[in-house]
């Protein structure tokens, strides 16, 4: 029988086939015979590690050869931001079972394909011009962080025992000069598309130390992919580029997954300092995460911070389910106040928890901003704040700043490495007894988003098997008009080896941060294009 811990890691990662395959004996090192793998939530697992440590197919040796390319295209009817998840083996009414790929867009709809081959089985719009629902156009406050509009901007979610998808969609609803944004969260049938409980309109208040706060959803944005955790949909918001600061804070809601009945809600700083509050929650797109005890991390942006009472700018948070301060930690850096008048935001980057590991080590998380810091964690107790410093941190190790997220890896020894940019693709080993940080290997290749550097990177391996295990990354360069986008792949022993690479298109709009994560399942790759999902995989006859 597996820990609590590692069958809840299992089970969130790679379906029950894979947890099963362990339970009966599959040694966790490995390679694991499956069938097929779900990647049913943002960075494949609640950890958010971005590894699918089950890829049989895939290998630094066919991926580097002519036979690994384009397979298809799934077209799309807007801007991609999310990560394509997959989801395997579902019956659909009248058409048999399917592999699906699934995929919202700016413009408000969710897509459902034939994973294998791109055919698409149903297509959900929500937005609906005779009733003035349309997404969001940046003429509504001279804002395009989401593109020339904003709809499902964030990683929907899926729950394979329900066969339900949980996505948030951005609506601006009535006619001007009353019209206002709407975020709605809906469970839809992954069978059909269609809405299977009553969609809700997310809002409420928080109880602040100076008064009631309530949610403005016209002057935020839903960026950071949702999660499902312990029968709860969590959901977060930033800004519409920090416009209105005396408005808007960084907000986490809880629904029950059942009923989408509101469960918690959390203000990250509801104290005014002047007119200035901030605070927001983006991370790029990264999902909060969660350990297989309930509890929610998550980074925070630029905003007010006091001390850790009640205000948490540029703070990483680690919360019960209940998104109580009781019970909860949190980690600052002691350059909090110098970053903030510098909008170097700790929560440009989200906050990865890793595996437990077997080195000693207690269990561990991992954060990185604008600042250019990694910062390595205990998550039990994520250290504080220490005026002055040096920070309570259990290592730090200065790289370069993000707009981005972090993957993870352990090699066939069994050596832990998180993946990270900053500049180049960095390969950094965790040490152990003693917790330290050092970079042991980088790509000659840099990688950057809008502003900045910043790329998110997704891992591939058969198990723990030597010479199987893959890194994928995609490089969006600034240009005077468009961001041209690379697919990127790297042997993960050698980061000096490059595999393979290839052109994905401009981004349409320079002052969006498309940070972009590639989905690796079952033999294909699948990446968001400006307007489609590319899949790659071996060419039919290849040898795998």
């Amino acid at each position: 029988m597996i820990s609590t811990e590692g069958e809840s890691l299992v089970k969130r990662s790679f379906g029950l086939a894979a947890a099963v395959a362990l339970v009966c004996g599959t040694a966790a090192g490995a390679a694991a015979s499956i069938a097929s793998i779900d990647v049913d939530t943002y960075h494949n697992d609640n950890y958010r590690t971005g590894w699918n440590e089950h890829e049989s197919t895939l290998t630094p040796a066919n991926v580097a050869s002519p036979s690994f390319g384009l397979l298809f295209s799934a077209p799309t009817d807007g801007l991609v931001y999310g990560q394509p998840l997959i989801a395997t083996n579902v019956t659909i009414p009248g058409a048999g079972v399917h592999d699906l790929l699934i995929t919202g867009t700016e413009n408000d709809t969710l897509f459902a394909y034939d994973a294998a081959t791109g055919t698409r089985i149903w297509r959900a719009p929500f937005v609906n011009a005779a009733t003035h629902v349309l997404p969001l156009p940046p003429s509504f406050n001279g804002c395009d962080a989401g593109g020339p509009e904003s709809g499902l901007l964030s990683t929907p979610e899926i729950d394979r025992s329900t066969n339900r998808i949980y996505a948030v969609t951005t609506n601006l609803v009535g006619v001007a000069p009353n019209a206002h944004v709407h975020f709605r969260l809906h469970a839809l049938s992954l069978e059909t598309g269609r809405d299977l409980l009553q969609p809700v309109d997310i809002g409420g208040t928080f109880a602040g130390p100076k008064g009631p706060l309530t949610f403005d959803a016209d002057v935020q944005m839903q960026r950071p992919a949702l999660l499902e955790s312990q029968g709860n949909i969590y959901v977060a918001f930033g800004s519409q580029c920090d416009f209105s600061g005396n408005l808007y804070h960084g907000w986490v809601f809880s629904y029950a997954a059942a009923t989408l009945k509101n469960q918690a809600i959390f203000n990250t700083t509801p104290t005014p300092e002047g007119t200035a509050y901030y605070g927001g929650i983006w991370m790029s797109g990264y999902g909060l995460a969660a350990d297989p005890g309930g509890y929610v991390y998550f980074a925070v942006g630029n905003g007010v911070f006091d001390g850790g009472q009640h205000d948490f700018g540029m703070s990483v948070m680690r919360m019960p389910s209940t998104l109580s301060l009781a019970g909860s930690s949190f980690f600052t850096p002691y350059t909090v106040f110098s970053d903030n008048g510098e909008d170097s935001d700790t929560g440009s980057g989200g906050a990865m928890l890793l595996p437990p590991q077997k080195t000693g080590l207690p269990d561990l998380a991992v954060a990185q901003g604008k600042d250019g810091v990694l910062f390595l964690l205990n998550r039990n107790a994520l250290g504080g704040f220490v005026s002055g410093g040096p920070d309570n941190a259990l290592a730090e190790l200065s790289l370069g700043g993000v707009w981005a997220g972090p993957a993870y890896w352990s090699d066939p020894a069994g050596h832990p490495y998180i993946f990270t940019t900053g500049g180049p693709l960095y390969k950094v080993l965790v040490g152990a007894p003693a917790p330290s940080l050092r970079v042991v290997d980088q790509t000659p290749v840099g990688f950057y988003s809008v502003g900045g550097n910043g790329s998110t990177p997704s891992i591939s391996s058969n198990g723990n098997v030597a010479g199987t295990a893959v890194v994928w990354i995609v490089r969006t360069l600034v240009t005077c008009c468009a961001l041209p986008m690379t697919l990127y792949a790297f042997d993960a022993a050698d980061l000096h080896h490059q595999l393979f690479s290839t052109s994905l298109g401009n981004w349409p709009t320079q002052d969006s941060h498309p940070t972009i994560v590639p989905t690796i399942a079952n033999g294909k790759v699948y990446v968001a294009t400006p307007n489609s999902i590319e899949v790659f995989g071996l060419k039919q006859g290849a040898s795998k």
